[in-house]
């Protein structure tokens, strides 16, 4: 049983559009949890597009420049959520180069570090705090090159010990136990 008519639901989406910006995909949704057919809810949808109320690309423009300048989203992450609104990433791909400048990208990371960097405590080792801002920067969904730069420019030391390119002798150093067997002896010994 449909919750509005055809005719009421395209009503109250052009007030909702009016208001804010959405997606094919959400007035979809909506749609279909009002109970609206699917062949009236495309005719709806082109209806929109039509007279301008839908628009895809003024959709990811917004949704570029709210998440990064409000919400202090990477790149990584806007993308992420462009994908689970079903936008095909020709679609915006050339938006967040233009909508977020290189510029802006690494001063909107900076700020980010840096406001971070104020709740790490303060006996924390140098390299162990330089991990953490990069995992905090990794979860808002920047990526990992830019990241290394704005820390390296900020001062933080990684430990030159953490990635050691020297291969060790101990057959055994490698997460594992004896390789011959392949039994690992102390499943715990990674946490020492």
């Amino acid at each position: 049983m449909s919750q509005y008519t055809p005719e009421q639901a395209y009503h109250r989406l052009t007030a909702l559009l009016a208001r804010t910006e959405h997606c094919t995909w959400d007035v979809a949704t909506k749609l279909h949890t009002w109970g609206i057919d699917l062949d009236a809810a495309q005719t709806i949808i082109r209806r929109l597009i039509r007279k301008g109320y839908l628009d895809e690309e003024r959709f990811c423009r917004s949704f570029i420049h709210d998440r990064f300048y409000l919400n202090r989203w990477g790149k990584v992450k806007i993308d992420a959520g462009l994908r689970a609104k079903h936008i095909a990433p020709d679609l915006y791909e050339h938006l967040l180069e233009e909508v977020i400048t290189e510029a802006d990208y690494r001063a909107g990371l900076t700020e980010l570090l840096h406001d971070r960097s104020r709740t790490l405590p303060e006996d924390a080792e140098p390299a162990e705090s330089s991990w953490l801002l990069a995992c905090y920067a990794i979860r808002r969904g920047y990526d990992t090159d830019t990241i290394w730069e704005v820390l390296e420019d900020m001062g933080y030391d990684f430990g030159g010990d953490l990635f050691d390119d020297e291969p060790s002798d101990d057959p055994g150093d490698d997460f594992g136990g004896d390789p011959a067997n392949g039994l690992d002896d102390d499943p715990y010994r990674w946490r020492r």
